[in-house]
């Protein structure tokens, strides 16, 4: 496995990267954020990955006559409720953080895909990731680097073929296998009202160059230190919760999550298992990674 020392050379690297004559002449701040577009043709993976993702959340709205629910943003809705509901025991058996801070609806979880503003207020939530954080995926370790939060009001209008959204927030973050951004966004001409758009790549040997998977994902925030992200195949739910002392070392970064698919008509787990990774502020200091099982939805 890749040392953590490798690791940050090679991020260095990254960071230090040419930029190229494109991106230089780019006209406004946002694109010329380094902190937020570190390395050569980060921009248009971000342009590509939020059309994708706002692509994923407008098919998800179309009406689906296949699926009882009516459409796929229905029918994930009443799974990430189920899941919401049956997950904590199973977690709290094997003392795990559990989901009992997460307040859901099926109507909230329904307004992730068109208009999220009553629970966004003036926070996103994605100040409460900044910084870096150590953990465990499977067996391998994991860091995350979250940066800071970028703002402007009023917000960068971006129409592109295929897109045509403001963008409010932006947060950018290396994810030990891979890059992405979290975006607060307001579809240009839809009328609707605020969503949370995001979008990962993941990369071979650490480089950015080298892509091979990517998640478009749609976000919920529930709570001001909280957020779900909704895939095409999967479901992560996020929550940062506050150490006992007021440093910031104490707090810890929670994802519990399940893998989804088409099933019968309605969406359903594709797996008998959840999965839970906890991280930390230091990287001596990674939780186990865990896996729970789910409660079938035929028995809800």
């Amino acid at each position: 496995h890749r040392t953590l020392g490798a690791a940050i050379l090679i991020l260095a690297g990254i960071l230090t990267a040419p930029v190229s004559p494109a991106q230089a002449n780019q006209p406004i701040p946002l694109k010329s954020s380094r902190d937020h577009f570190p390395f050569e043709g980060s921009w248009q993976r971000f342009v590509s990955g939020l059309r994708e993702a706002e692509q994923f959340r407008l098919d998800s709205l179309k009406p689906d006559e296949k699926l009882t629910a009516g459409s796929l943003a229905a029918s994930l809705s009443e799974l990430i409720i189920h899941f919401h509901r049956t997950a904590s025991p199973a977690l709290q058996q094997e003392s795990r953080p559990d989901l009992s801070a997460f307040k859901l609806d099926e109507p909230m979880v329904l307004r992730a895909f068109s208009d999220n503003s009553r629970e966004i207020g003036k926070v996103t939530g994605f100040e409460s990731f900044e910084g870096k954080w150590f953990g465990l995926w499977d067996i391998w370790p994991v860091d995350h680097d979250w940066s800071a939060v970028w703002k402007q009001e009023p917000p960068v209008s971006m129409e592109y073929p295929g897109m045509d959204i403001d963008v409010h927030h932006l947060q950018y973050a290396w994810i030990g296998d891979g890059f992405g951004w979290n975006v607060l966004s307001t579809p240009g001409d839809s009328g609707m009202g605020q969503v949370i758009l995001g979008t990962v790549y993941h990369v071979r040997d650490m480089d950015p160059q080298q892509v091979y998977n990517h998640r478009p994902h749609v976000g919920i925030k529930p709570g001001p230190d909280q957020l779900i992200w909704i895939t095409r195949n999967e479901v992560f739910f996020e929550e940062m919760i506050p150490g006992d002392s007021p440093l910031p070392d104490d707090d810890t970064y929670v994802i519990t999550g399940f893998f989804h698919h088409i099933l019968d008509g309605r969406a359903d787990f594709r797996e008998t298992t959840g999965f839970q990774a906890v991280y930390s502020r230091s990287p001596d200091q990674r939780k186990a990674f865990h896996k729970f099982d789910l409660t079938p939805l035929s028995m809800d």
